[in-house]
């Protein structure tokens, strides 16, 4: 059994035990309407539970385990100019939530890299580096779609130039979608938290909509 951690709007306590998804997340550009801190450690303005929530979920199939798989199309959005939000828990199932930059899918679909936001000592970092369940949601500022997937961490180590190149360019691609809603580049720019970037990589073990509407929260 495999305890995950996944992003979502918290309602009710009976969520809890459920896929781990009570409605879309809308990140936006968290300047205005997004409200993530850029230091790993949780959400501007209130507690990280009016953001997050944490679920006890576990999924295992034949042979021991499925492996989720990314679709082209899926991969094209993934690697757009989305905003990217990264949960985290600890061992009491508390989220932190943080903000990522340059993800990455495999060619094969089936694991992604990316440049969390969590400074050493951060709860983002401790979380990662403890038990390693994150889940990320994909959403770009200007639509209205999401896309989430969770795993477990299994490489997590400083990014290099590669990584950090990718890092940027993503970056270059959310600023102008938030320009687009007339937002000014410095704001976008600010969430870029070079210096505390910490480089993950782990399988997607499953993958979710999180584009608001009655489907939002469903596998895909």
């Amino acid at each position: 059994m495999v305890e995950w951690c996944a992003v979502g709007l918290l309602t009710t306590p009976s969520r809890f035990a459920g896929p781990a998804v009570c409605g879309a997340v809308r990140m936006g550009c968290g300047v205005a309407g997004g409200g993530l801190s850029g230091g790993g450690g949780g959400v501007a303005g209130g507690s990280a539970y009016a953001f997050a929530m944490v679920a006890t979920y576990s999924r295992v199939g034949e042979g021991g385990g499925l492996r989720a798989v990314l679709d082209s199309a899926q991969v094209e959005f993934v690697h757009g100019g989305v905003a990217t939000a990264v949960a985290t828990r600890d061992r009491d199932l508390v989220p932190a939530v943080t903000r990522a930059f340059g993800p990455q899918v495999s060619p094969e679909g089936s694991v992604l890299s990316l440049c969390v936001v969590a400074a050493v000592g951060s709860r983002s970092r401790i979380n990662l580096e403890g038990n390693g369940a994150i889940a990320v949601v994909f959403s770009p500022p200007t639509v209205a779609r999401g896309l989430q997937v969770k795993g477990v961490v299994r490489e997590l180590r400083e990014p290099g130039p590669i990584e950090l190149a990718r890092a940027e360019e993503h970056l270059l691609a959310f600023v102008a979608q938030c320009v687009q809603l007339g937002i000014a580049p410095e704001a976008p720019r600010r969430l870029f938290a070079r210096d505390d970037f910490v480089w993950v990589q782990f399988p997607i073990d499953d993958v979710f909509d999180q584009t608001p509407g009655r489907g939002a929260g469903r596998r895909l």
